[in-house]
């Protein structure tokens, strides 16, 4: 095998044309060795031919056969055309080279690796231009070869056969299929062209082959023959099916995996919240190697793309999706099947919703001024019911739980254990609720001294009823229920009456009213408390003090009540 030297591969640059000139002088002699030692070591592809047999074999074609390496033009440093061929000649039963002919760019249409025979008498080497899909192929394909093989009788009389042959890889060619000229009727596609010299002939090969040399031979009325060679690779079937691995992983978008190694596994169709994480691989080529994968995802959020090359991806959005995944070969021959792969992704926890009712059955809630809902000794404690909904993947398990509270407060915070829907994202429900179980109080017996003057004036009352009392929760309202008169007070009558007095703090208060009535020595009264819950002390009964009070005291009555027979 002869392998250039460098000065032959690298280009010469700032030297003089007449080197140059020189330079490609010693290529093309390179290259003409080359070509006689391919013919003389293939010596049977002259076999059973005579002296002054033709051969023709290109540039491209000694490349691949490493009897070169790639050839640099010294007078422009760019690679000399692939189609370049180098011409030899069977002489004395020895090949000898002829010829070295550069190609200029018009002819490489025709397939680069090229190998003819031509024997002496027999027509010129058939023209061979091969098309895949409609364009013109040299290496690889991916459908059926469409191939125009073109004869030019050379003078040498008619052409009365083409036929296709491929080398089986001991040095013999098997026969695949002969088309026959029959006289002067042309059969088989077989048609004159041009000049009455030129006959053209159109075959198929539809069938997945690798670097596989076909030879189309023509052969003249006089048994003269000539022959060209291609070399064909054809890929028509796609991969196998790809392994499709599904895994979950974290919510951190920032840090997407590159691999599935360490995931957790994900089963296809089954509810999580976390992100999916997708791969595939593992398809099988029997042709050109090169597969790449392809998927295309939709679903409930996720708008349905074209085919996108990728063998790895990350579903992230919420609700019902799918994933199908194809291999494609460098060919662009695809899986007819597709692996498809349905991803159910809910990162969003349940909602809750609540409802209170008392723990004694029938009872109703005390609602103080704003409307807020208390619960009281009557009632008993609160039981709030939580309940759950999930619009993706539903609730796992029980929806509802019920959770009394015994707990006491103006804002008592009562929790539910977690809930949890089926993607396995927990929800704790909470509500807020008022209970007051503890009544309220009376700080004494009253009938103290009373502590104000008549409201409006500067007179200071020595009659009336005096009362402490507080609430530690909800606040209280001391009320004042009944008070008795007597026969010398005769009818009574109210004036300026303030019945009650409320007390929101723990700390006592002092209820004051007045009792007007001069002529009934100690009066009585009842008195009655009320917290914001609704709990009620007992009543108690308070004689109205008679001790007058200092007038350094400025405080009016909380009430007065006139017991007179004249109003």
């Amino acid at each position: 095998m002869l392998s250039l030297l460098a000065g032959a591969i690298v280009s010469f640059i700032k030297i003089s044309d007449a080197k140059k000139e020189e330079a490609y002088r010693l290529v093309k002699d390179q290259i003409l060795t080359a070509g006689e030692q391919y013919f003389n070591s293939n010596i049977y592809l002259f076999e059973g031919l005579g002296d002054g047999a033709i051969g023709e074999i290109s540039l491209g074609k000694l490349v691949s056969e490493d009897y070169l390496n790639k050839v640099t033009d010294p007078r422009t440093g760019k690679a000399l055309s692939q189609c370049t061929y180098v011409k030899v000649v069977k002489e004395n039963g020895k090949i000898k080279a002829k010829e070295f002919k550069e190609d200029n760019g018009n002819t490489c249409d025709v397939t680069q690796n090229m190998v003819s025979v031509t024997e002496l008498g027999g027509p010129e080497k058939p023209v061979i231009i091969t098309k895949c899909n409609g364009k013109k192929k040299n290496v690889w394909c991916g459908s059926s070869v469409d191939v125009n093989i073109y004869v030019n009788d050379n003078g040498n009389g008619t052409i009365k056969s083409i036929k296709r042959t491929g080398y089986d890889g001991t040095n013999s060619y098997s026969p695949d299929s002969v088309y026959m000229y029959d006289g002067e009727v042309l059969s088989l596609g077989i048609v004159k062209k041009e000049n009455d010299k030129i006959y053209k002939n159109d075959d198929e090969i539809n069938e997945d082959i690798n670097s596989r040399l076909i030879r189309y031979t023509a052969i003249n009325e006089y048994g003269k023959t000539s022959y060209n060679e291609i070399t064909l690779s054809i890929d028509q079937t796609p991969p196998t099916d790809p392994n499709v691995v599904l895994a979950k992983w974290l919510d951190n978008k920032s840090s997407e995996p590159t691999s599935i190694s360490g995931l957790t596994d994900y089963t296809t169709g089954q509810w999580s919240n976390k992100y999916i994480y997708t791969e595939a691989s593992g398809s099988l080529d029997t042709g050109v190697r090169g597969i790449y994968y392809q998927y295309k995802k939709g679903g409930d959020t996720t708008n349905v793309n074209e085919y996108t090359t990728s063998n790895i991806v990350s579903i992230h959005a919420n609700g019902t999706s799918w994933i199908e995944y194809r291999a494609c070969d460098a060919l662009d021959n695809c899986t007819i099947g597709v692996k498809k792969e349905n991803i159910k992704i809910d990162k969003t926890p349940p909602s809750c919703s609540s409802s209170v009712v008392p723990t004694n059955s029938g009872k109703s809630v005390h609602e103080a001024s704003d409307k807020t809902k208390w619960y009281n000794i009557e009632t008993g404690a609160p039981k709030v019911t939580f309940s759950v909904s999930d619009t993706l993947s539903g609730i796992e398990g029980s929806k509802t739980k019920t959770v009394p509270s015994n707990t006491e407060g103006a804002s008592v915070k009562v929790s539910s254990s977690k809930f949890y829907d089926q993607a396995g994202n927990p929800k704790t429900c909470s509500e807020i609720v008022k209970y007051d179980k503890t009544r309220p109080v009376f700080d004494d017996n009253g009938g103290g001294k009373i502590h104000c003057k008549l409201p409006g004036t500067s007179t200071y009352l020595s009659w009336g009823y005096s009362i402490k009392f507080h609430d530690n929760l909800s606040g209280a309202t001391a009320t004042m229920t009944k008070y008795y008169s007597s026969p010398n007070c005769g009818t009574f009558g109210w004036y300026n009456n303030n019945s009650s007095k409320s007390n929101n703090s723990k700390t006592p208060s002092i209820f004051s009213v007045f009792a007007g009535c001069s002529n009934n020595p100690s009066p009585k009264a009842k008195f009655k408390l009320v917290d914001g819950a609704g709990n009620y002390s007992s009543e108690i009964t308070v004689t109205a003090a008679t001790t007058n009070i200092s007038s350094s005291y400025n405080k009016e009555c909380d009430g007065t009540i006139w017991f007179d027979k004249n109003r």
